[in-house]
Formats: C-alpha cells, sequence, structure tokens
C-alpha cells in the first residue's frame, strides 16, 4: 500500500468513523426538551451530511487497495494479520449495504433493521480497522509479526496477573 493510499483511508476512515459515532449519539442517545423533534443537537444535520460525504472516500479508498494490498496479502499467503483483515472485508459489505438501504428505505420496518445491521456492522469494522492497524503497527516497530491470537493471550496474561497482586 502507498502511502497516499494509506492516507487517504486513514483519514477517509477516522472522518466516518468520529461522524457516525457523532451521527449515533445526537440521534438515538440526546433527548431533545421538544418531544416531537426530529434533531436532538443543531450539529446533527452536518454530522449526517459530512458522514454521507466521507463514506463514499473511504470506500473508494478500501476499493484502491483490493488489489495492491489485500489480494497481494492473500497470494503471499502470510499469516500476519490476515484474521484482522478478513474480518474488514466481512463487516464492509453489511456496513455498505445497509448504509446506503438507510437513506433509500420506504418501509419503517425495512430502515430500522437497517439502523441496527449498519451500527453494529460498522462498530465491528471500526473494532477490526483499529486491531488490524495496530499489529500492523506492532509488527512494523518490534519486527516481529503479530496475530490477533498473540494479543489475545498477552492482553489475558495482562489481566491475569493484574488480579493476582
Amino acid at each position: 500500500m502507498s502511502r497516499g493510499e494509506a492516507i487517504l483511508i486513514h483519514s477517509a476512515t477516522v472522518l466516518v468513523g468520529l461522524t457516525g459515532v457523532a451521527l449515533f449519539w445526537m440521534k438515538y442517545l440526546l433527548v431533545s426538551s421538544d418531544p416531537f423533534a426530529v434533531i436532538h443537537h443543531p450539529l446533527q444535520p452536518w454530522a449526517l451530511r459530512l458522514h454521507i460525504l466521507f463514506a463514499p472516500l473511504m470506500l473508494f479508498g478500501l476499493g484502491m487497495i483490493l488489489s495492491s494490498h489485500v489480494a497481494a496479502k492473500l497470494r503471499s499467503g502470510l499469516q500476519e494479520g490476515r484474521r484482522s483483515g478478513l474480518s474488514l472485508l466481512w463487516t464492509l459489505a453489511p456496513m455498505t449495504f445497509s448504509g446506503y438501504l438507510i437513506q433509500v428505505a420506504v418501509e419503517e420496518t425495512t430502515r430500522k433493521l437497517a439502523v441496527v445491521v449498519h451500527v453494529v456492522a460498522s462498530l465491528l469494522f471500526l473494532l477490526a480497522y483499529l486491531l488490524h492497524g495496530w499489529l500492523a503497527w506492532r509488527s512494523t516497530r518490534s519486527g516481529v509479526p503479530a496475530s490477533a491470537e498473540s494479543v489475545a493471550r498477552e492482553l489475558v496474561a495482562g489481566i491475569g496477573a493484574s488480579t493476582e497482586t
């Protein structure tokens, strides 16, 4: 993956993630004093607009690296980061399609189901993205390939050690 591709993907993913979390907070967690209010925060329409604006940039960036990074890593047979990378791919489709369905669904039940799928898939995507990036950073820094399993073992060992004291 080139430096430009990395900058595009990381920037767009951070912007989509932040606007998505902000939008969720404003729309579903804030309570307006007006019981008939559709907008619960003055910045809610802007969060939605920016989320919808940045999402195609993220998808474009991810599409750019499908052959240069994803396919190349799969062909190479390397196991480093494979599970977290595949988790990104598995959550990408439901996240993307449900995001578009939210915008075009007419039936209320369909839209509500799309919102639930979008929120769950998006949170899983962001967690996998953070884990994938952290594993890559860790292996580059230490020179030792890191896997999700080794990280999980270290976390469990660290939790066990902290509870013993």
